[in-house]
């Protein structure tokens, strides 16, 4: 837990470029879950209570005809999504956005904008 707040606080990017590894797939290996988990269990603790409790807030928001911004999916996505960008490093590729073909893991930590490269 000690390694991951430094690194989260102290280097940017270093986490998502060096440390926690989502494969391409969204996967996050049982290594990275073992050694983070006390991180992980933070975060996803955090996550749900403000998500379902404090805010309780809509899984997805329409912006623009076919262009969705979205939180983690906990449930289905709508009928005409074709294409899922992740943009996160502290969750797994939800099962809800399984039947999605195209499927991007662009890893990225809050206040912290993806490299040219991975995008």
């Amino acid at each position: 837990n000690s390694l991951a707040s430094i690194s989260y606080a102290g280097a940017p990017g270093l986490m998502t470029r060096w440390l926690v590894k989502k494969g391409p797939d969204g996967k996050l290996s049982p290594i990275d879950c073992a050694v983070f988990f006390p991180w992980l269990l933070q975060v996803w603790l955090f996550w749900f209570v403000r998500t379902f409790v404090i805010l309780r807030e809509e899984q997805h928001q329409l912006v623009a005809p076919g262009l969705y911004v979205s939180r983690y999916p906990t449930s289905g996505l709508p009928e005409d999504v074709s294409a899922v960008v992740d943009f996160t490093v502290e969750f797994p590729r939800s099962m809800h956005t399984l039947p999605v073909q195209d499927y991007f893991c662009v890893q990225t930590l809050d206040c912290m904008p993806p490299s040219v490269e991975a995008m």
